[in-house]
């Protein structure tokens, strides 16, 4: 009887993994190894963003103090995430005026598009430029925003994504990406006389090298509202940035 339901289990793996679904095959390994979710925090009431008025996505609130985490980096503005966190209470309602404000005009503030530049060395012996990675630091509360701005336009979006996109999707990670790669291609090879070929692709500064003029182009042939696309567009344009070093 063991040895039938495991089978029975395996079948049902494989099926989800053929099927691309990586969520249920995740509950199973979940539901195998006792593991148990994190209770999250819970969230401020306050001054909880709706949304861009008329806009058709999800209206679901989303409290300020539970987009802010007391461990990352503080920004150009040198104000740390847990002061942010602690002063929910009293920021909400007024970080909410200014972000609806923001997206009713359309315009970015430029202290929100400040950067601070920290070149991190690659390895232990940096002899050259290119031997170190900047890494770019914003404002704690734009960060904020830029996570509010980013669940609208995903409800936005259709529902046209490749199902074999891993990156930038909730659920869904590099691992996912590997076990999907390895299930195609063992389940290939299984054949007899078969082979297989793989092509891996390294975008140089992928980021970097993006046209926000293009992108913009893009994401109204998808149906995101002018207003929501040239808010993107002031976003990605005229960011004053600095390097600090030492």
């Amino acid at each position: 009887m063991i040895r039938k339901g495991k089978d029975c289990y395996r079948r049902k793996m494989e099926h989800q993994l053929q099927q691309n679904n990586i969520c249920g095959v995740w509950k199973g390994l979940k539901t195998i190894s006792g593991f148990k979710e994190p209770k999250s925090q819970p969230v401020g009431d306050q001054g909880q963003y709706q949304g861009p008025k008329g806009d058709t996505g999800s209206s679901e609130p989303i409290g300020v103090a539970g987009l802010v985490g007391v461990c990352g980096a503080k920004g150009p503005d040198g104000i740390p995430g847990r002061v942010l966190r602690a002063c929910s209470g009293e920021l909400a309602e007024v970080l909410t005026d200014i972000f609806n404000l923001s997206l009713a005009h359309a315009v970015v503030p430029t202290c929100f598009k400040s950067t601070s530049i920290i070149p991190v060395p690659k390895n232990s012996k940096p002899s050259s430029l290119n031997d170190y990675r900047p890494v770019a630091l914003t404002p704690i509360i734009t960060k904020c925003f830029e996570r509010l701005v980013l669940a609208h336009l995903k409800s936005c979006l259709p529902p046209t994504l490749d199902p074999h996109q891993f990156a930038y999707r909730q659920n869904r990670s590099t691992e996912d990406a590997v076990s999907i790669a390895l299930h195609s291609v063992l389940s290939h090879l299984d054949n007899k006389n078969t082979y297989t070929r793989l092509l891996f692709i390294d975008f140089s500064s992928a980021f970097n090298t993006v046209i926000p003029s293009k992108l913009i182009t893009k994401l109204t042939d998808l149906g995101i509202s002018s207003l929501m696309c040239n808010w993107l567009l002031d976003f990605l344009t005229s960011r004053p940035q600095h390097v600090l070093s030492g």
